[in-house]
């Protein structure tokens, strides 16, 4: 039986508290709509990841339930051949290294992963007017 996953949430309740949140259940449908996995096929290996993966101290519930969601989505991948833990931990390092070499205030983009990445020049500000000169303070 077809699941209509754009009435499963109404528009009117539905946010996300990160924007990888958004990412990840968003990935998990199309990639049911593709037909990567049945619907039950994923309520079942989601309800073993909501039963076996507990909260990190101090993390939030949505936290929780999206990290949750997230190492379902793998596990069913990895069960159905479409991604390899190999893959996955090549993936995980690339952007590992992608966040390590982004500047501060930058995005952070798969290809800064590269081993030939060299970051962009931050830009400089330019000086306006004189230098200020702030003069030593005088003893009474």
């Amino acid at each position: 039986m077809p699941v209509n996953l754009a009435s499963a949430i109404p528009m009117d309740s539905a946010s996300f508290g990160a924007p990888w949140h958004a990412r990840i259940w968003g990935l998990a449908v199309h990639l049911h709509q593709q037909g990567a996995f049945t619907w039950p096929e994923w309520v079942k290996t989601f309800s073993t990841a909501v039963a076996t993966i507990s909260p990190e101290p101090g993390e939030c519930v949505n936290d929780t339930y999206y990290r949750q969601w997230a190492a379902a989505l793998e596990k069913l991948l990895a069960c159905k051949g479409i991604m390899t833990s190999d893959i996955l931990g090549a993936r995980q390092v690339a952007w590992g290294q992608a966040h390590a070499n982004t500047p501060h205030g930058m995005p952070v983009l798969l290809e800064n992963g590269q081993a030939s990445y060299v970051p962009p020049a931050m830009p400089r500000s330019t000086p306006r007017g004189r230098p200020i000169f702030v003069s030593p303070p005088t003893t009474k």
